[in-house]
């Protein structure tokens, strides 16, 4: 994506409004050769998804919410977005796994209060 975007250093190139930064999302999709997923999936649900598989893999509850944006002890979190049937997967292992309970590294523990 970052060869069709032109942004290799940050994944939201400026600060935008939640329909700007869906349309991003979309445009991304489609210069990534998924655009048959445009109608699927939007940016609740990669975040959703997301802090899903990490829970999923063991990744501590502060660290899904720090990297999520959420706030400490989020109820929305807990309520709206973590999906309890998501199972661990290898790709989630992957994504995630450095970042599971006991492995977070110790220049990002700092962060993460784990």
């Amino acid at each position: 994506l970052d060869r069709h975007l032109g942004h290799s250093n940050q994944l939201w190139p400026f600060r935008q409004s939640t329909s700007g930064a869906e349309q991003w999302f979309r445009s991304a999709l489609v210069h990534g050769g998924l655009g048959h997923l445009v109608d699927l999936h939007t940016l609740y649900s990669l975040r959703r998804g997301g802090a899903s598989a990490a829970r999923a893999v063991g990744v501590p509850l502060e660290v899904i919410e720090s990297f999520g944006g959420w706030s400490a002890g989020s109820v929305a979190l807990r309520q709206h977005y973590l999906d309890m049937g998501v199972l661990g997967s290898p790709a989630a292992r992957a994504s995630f796994g450095s970042l599971a309970a006991g492995r977070v590294a110790p220049f990002a523990a700092q962060f993460f209060n784990v």
